[in-house]
């Protein structure tokens, strides 16, 4: 009996071992998107300075733009996709559950694409009249939103049934060929630049649409979908402290920014002003965000436990909780030790390189004020198992809020827009944090109430 009962230990031992690594594995791919984007984004901007300062704004502007609406326009279907991507992934029925996510795909397209051509035509007032920017490169504008749109819903996908490989290729490989043919195409003449990575962005969306194809293939079912798209309001209503939470989330990231960018923009007569300290100073400030793969680790921990946390007797169901509460303290406690440690490198050589006082003033500002916006993201896949997504929604919120009302104070010091963010980072950290604490000091009753709210 001795040598079964080793051998059987040394197999649970050696298969949580590969478990973690899985988990790790998949938190560390889960940034690689982000993280390419960045740098592309970063290399793209170098290249830029061939052209004269009005012509670097206007194709900052064209490439901000494209992105960040079409983050916010799809912010709410990224969710859905989510929660329809979960509910999937619990069925027995493989073929049934990759049908349901390839139709959350499309609805998503869908809506993207309507949301990409309503905020093209609503923009171009904006972008013609203001920026003063030609036919030629809002169409530039148009392409890149559209891409993107697309781009963000099928990469929700892979992310939402577990699938990080895909996506961390498929990004790190069309970024290398966009800033490639950006480099080529910049060596002929700087009037190019912008056509190689709009070329880029094309194979990012292509291989992204095939890979998902692939991947998400099943039984097409069209009157499945168009009862989807009849029952949208449906999902809207059920899931929308989600939908907004995802909505203020990205709101949160860039309003600081915006504010900046049209308060400049309107002292320079040039209607938004991308390229400047603040712009710099913002961007490493949310380099501590990388520490948020913690977050994705601790999701793929939690998964097994989840699908099976009220099974069993209750011991096994306390163990359960008892075991969640531990991978929740221990993923933010590496989060925040992580992040820390990236604010102090990148604070520091922006410090030395840079060596703008203002520059690094913003960095720091922005850089704790993300540690403190990372907790809430991180609360936010733990309140919903209490039925509690709104203190997540009004945590997120209220940056927003701290951030827009810097609005009337950056025309003397553009810092108060960094402080806005960390103003109103840490008090939605305090509403979510206060709140996920005492609900998990409760587990036992809260999360039986949830589930179970007649009882």
């Amino acid at each position: 009996m001795a040598a079964p009962s080793v051998n059987l230990k040394l197999l649970i031992e050696k298969l949580s071992r590969k478990i973690d690594r899985a988990a790790f594995s998949h938190s560390a791919l889960f940034i690689v998107p982000s993280l390419v984007t960045t740098f592309a984004a970063c290399g793209l901007f170098l290249l830029f300075r061939g052209y004269a300062d009005s012509k670097v704004n206007s194709l900052s502007a064209i490439l901000m733009a494209a992105v960040i609406l079409s983050l916010l326009f799809t912010a709410g279907i990224q969710f859905v996709i989510y929660q329809i991507a979960g509910e999937a992934s619990l069925s027995e029925d493989k073929m049934a559950a990759r049908s349901s996510v390839r139709r959350a795909i499309v609805l998503g397209i869908v809506f993207s694409i309507a949301f990409s051509i309503a905020g093209s035509v609503l923009a171009y007032p904006y972008f013609k009249y203001v920026i003063n920017i030609s036919t030629l490169e809002f169409s530039y504008f148009v392409i890149l939103l559209s891409f993107y749109s697309i781009i963000w819903v099928l990469t929700s996908a892979f992310w939402a049934s577990g699938q990080y490989k895909s996506p961390a290729f498929i990004f790190s490989f069309s970024y290398s060929i966009a800033f490639a043919l950006s480099y080529v195409l910049y060596l002929l003449s700087p009037e190019y630049i912008i056509c190689g990575f709009i070329a880029g962005i094309a194979v990012l969306f292509a291989l992204s649409g095939l890979t998902s194809w692939k991947a998400f293939r099943g039984q097409q079912n069209h009157q499945k979908l168009l009862k989807d798209i009849l029952e949208t309001p449906k999902l809207i209503s059920k899931d929308h402290w989600g939908i907004l939470f995802q909505t203020f989330f990205i709101i949160a990231l860039f309003l600081d920014k915006i504010i900046i960018w049209v308060s400049q923009g309107m002292k320079q007569g040039s209607g938004l002003q991308i390229i400047g300290p603040y712009t710099t100073a913002a961007f490493l400030g949310l380099v501590p965000t990388v520490s948020v793969a913690a977050l994705a680790y601790f999701a793929e921990k939690i998964k097994p436990l989840s699908k099976e946390m009220y099974k069993g007797t209750l011991y096994d169901i306390e163990r359960r909780i008892e075991e969640y509460k531990s991978y929740y303290g221990r993923g933010l406690l590496t989060m925040l030790v992580s992040g820390l440690i990236i604010l102090a490198l990148s604070v520091g050589l922006s410090a030395y390189f840079i060596d703008d006082t203002k520059v690094t003033l913003i960095a720091l500002t922005i850089a704790t004020g993300t540690l403190f916006f990372e907790v809430i993201l991180y609360n936010s896949f733990v309140l919903p198992i209490f039925g509690k997504s709104h203190i997540s929604t009004v945590s997120v919120a209220v940056v927003c809020l701290g951030e827009a009302l810097t609005a009337l104070f950056v025309s003397n010091d553009i810092w108060y827009a960094a402080l806005g963010f960390l103003v109103g980072s840490f008090v939605g950290f305090l509403i979510s944090h206060l709140s996920t604490t005492r609900l998990l000091s409760e587990f036992h009753y809260n999360a039986f109430h949830a589930f179970y709210p007649a009882t």
